[in-house]
């Protein structure tokens, strides 16, 4: 899957991964649901991108309009299980899960919402359904338009999780003699407050408040229990040293305008030299 729109958009700082395990809403757009903006794209190429992404994913696609899209999604055994108990009996067929994507048009761009569900059919042909509202299933939904090629929308907020402006990837360094995982820095956003406490380009993020972060949910985990401080600790692996770094606790600004596609049509049209490319730091060995 395409980098999550947390990697590409928030710059809080992901491992491009699995970013949707959250129990609370990374973004809160003014749906308050997983609400997102294709730019300046037409209704059809806004609901083919859904439903091809939905094949990339291994998915299959119940049902396609101009409007909406019917995904449906496999459901991992265990979930089943607990589905089942929830919705249906023993005599009820195993339970299926699904994603809906509805699609309307406004103005030159396309707006996208998504719900999810799980259903299944009783003994007497009636069919049970339990919607998913929780905070990690519309993670999931955003992080899926995201890699459709959909944006958070105007007026998003971020209120759950301080804000560092880095982007990394995720690598593991030599620390005493043993493997560490954590977490290489590619870019550092000016101005951000991982710029102010001092983080470089190719530190290897690897604490926050000195607890090892291996991946990008326990990344979100240290940054959630730190929204009520003044600040954050984190450490860094700047060979051959680590350093503590306090982090002021900011959150990233609510979103006043979209990313518009003449913008990137401009900059192909005028691409830029060869030494204006971002430089990939290798991880320190």
């Amino acid at each position: 899957m395409k980098n999550s729109f947390f990697c590409t958009v928030a710059l809080i700082g992901l491992a491009c991964a699995s970013t949707s395990q959250s129990a609370e809403l990374l973004a809160v757009t003014p749906g308050g649901r997983g609400d997102m903006i294709f730019a300046e794209t037409a209704l059809q190429d806004a609901g083919n991108a859904v439903a091809s992404k939905c094949m990339d994913a291994g998915w299959m696609v119940n049902s396609q309009s101009d409007n909406q899209i019917v995904c449906e999604m496999p459901m991992g055994a265990v979930r089943s299980i607990f589905t089942q108990l929830a919705i249906g009996n023993s005599y009820s067929t195993t339970p299926k899960t699904f994603m809906k994507i509805s699609l309307t048009q406004v103005g030159q761009n396309t707006r996208a919402m998504g719900q999810a569900w799980s259903e299944t059919q009783m003994a007497f042909g009636q069919m049970q359904q339990i919607y998913f509202t929780d905070a990690q299933s519309i993670n999931k939904i955003m992080d899926f338009l995201s890699a459709s090629g959909a944006q958070l929308p105007v007026g998003t907020t971020f209120p759950n999780f301080p804000f560092i402006g880095i982007l990394y990837q995720p690598t593991s360094f030599s620390l005493k003699g043993k493997s560490t995982p954590g977490s290489l820095v590619m870019t550092v956003q000016e101005g951000s407050p991982g710029q102010q406490a001092g983080i470089l380009v190719g530190d290897i993020v690897f604490r926050i408040n000195n607890k090892p972060v291996k991946n990008s949910d326990e990344v979100f985990n240290q940054l959630n229990k730190s929204k009520n401080n003044a600040e954050y600790t984190i450490t860094v692996y700047r060979n051959p040293e680590t350093i503590n770094m306090n982090v002021k606790v900011e959150f990233r600004p609510q979103i006043s305008q979209l990313t518009m596609k003449t913008v990137e049509a401009e900059n192909s049209a005028n691409p830029p030299k060869e030494i204006d490319k971002p430089t990939v730091v290798a991880a320190p060995k």
